[in-house]
């Protein structure tokens, strides 16, 4: 089992931006770190998975939705320290960005909700800090990508 609180070392994460038109699907974390807060699907890497394969299953169990070639967006760092300024929580997610068309996004297990949502609504929710800049960040990505002719 992976000791969450209190690592010894960094934990490698994975986080989607899915995109539906012009509106994002966001989560509402029902387990620590951040709970209750929308954020994007995602979770830890499992051993011998890659970074798009842990992507893929993240979407899938948070959502139930089914995505193909993920793209890289970016890392980042989230270091939540307690009280005393202890590290009680440390991830590097890798974030990504796909495009989910098709399927009825269902919240399955830690997603307590899900909801695809405009950027104006984006911003009247209660959000984990960095969603904003990671969905700008991808929006611009899949806007080059799909100016330069380039499929991945």
């Amino acid at each position: 089992m992976v000791q969450r609180r209190f690592p010894q070392t960094p934990l490698v994460g994975v986080a989607t931006v899915l995109l539906r038109g012009t509106k994002v699907l966001l989560v509402r974390r029902n387990q620590p770190p951040n709970e209750g807060q929308w954020a994007l699907p995602g979770g830890l890497v499992e051993v011998g998975e890659t970074l798009a394969e842990a992507a893929i299953r993240e979407v899938r169990e948070e959502t139930r939705l089914r995505i193909e070639e993920p793209q890289f967006v970016r890392f980042s760092d989230i270091i939540v320290r307690d009280e005393h300024g202890a590290v009680e929580h440390h991830y590097v997610l890798a974030f990504h960005t796909a495009r989910a068309e098709t399927g009825e996004a269902v919240a399955g297990s830690d997603a307590g909700e899900v909801q695809w949502v405009s950027s104006e609504e984006m911003n009247a929710l209660d959000l984990i800090a960095e969603v904003p800049v990671i969905v700008e960040a991808a929006r611009k990505l899949i806007s080059a990508v799909g100016t330069s002719g380039r499929t991945g």
